[in-house]
């Protein structure tokens, strides 16, 4: 979704912002047929209705194998196709899964706002910080009263 939302031109977005709620049919439409017209919209929905990839198809080790891709991405500075990995591996990530005595979801909450700080898609990061903290809070630190987000 983040990546989605970045993709929206700066002209719809100050239409949103700008709209009241009887703007919303003429908000809503010039949305629509942006959607309607993005091939990475169509694709994003096939991935969510692919049996394969939906989201009660949980596998544990197409999620690791998809986490792996993403850490190479990262590490190769790819970042938004490692965000794109690691946002497929969330979708079939068991929820009570442990990878290196860390909840595999968490860390890959982490992992992705690594990569979309890195992409200055500074909301959509701190969106998933809060997710990987609410899933645990290994990853929260304090120091002199201030709150700091580390990657374990």
């Amino acid at each position: 979704m983040e990546k989605l939302k970045s993709i929206i031109p700066l002209e719809i977005k100050r239409k949103i912002e700008q709209s009241t709620t009887k703007d919303l049919p003429s908000t809503t439409s010039s949305l629509h047929d942006f959607f309607a017209n993005s091939s990475l919209f169509h694709s994003m929905v096939e991935d969510l209705t692919n049996p394969e990839l939906g989201f009660c198809a949980k596998n544990k080790e197409t999620a690791l194998e998809l986490k792996n891709k993403g850490n190479a991405c990262f590490s190769c500075s790819d970042y938004s196709q490692a965000a794109h990995f690691y946002s497929q591996a969330l979708r079939v990530a068991p929820v009570d899964v442990l990878d290196k005595g860390n909840e595999l979801v968490a860390a890959l909450f982490v992992n992705r706002a690594s990569s979309f700080h890195k992409m200055s898609l500074l909301e959509e990061s701190l969106r998933d910080c809060n997710r990987a903290l609410s899933i645990s809070q290994r990853y929260a630190k304090e120091r002199q009263g201030q709150h700091f987000f580390v990657k374990l």
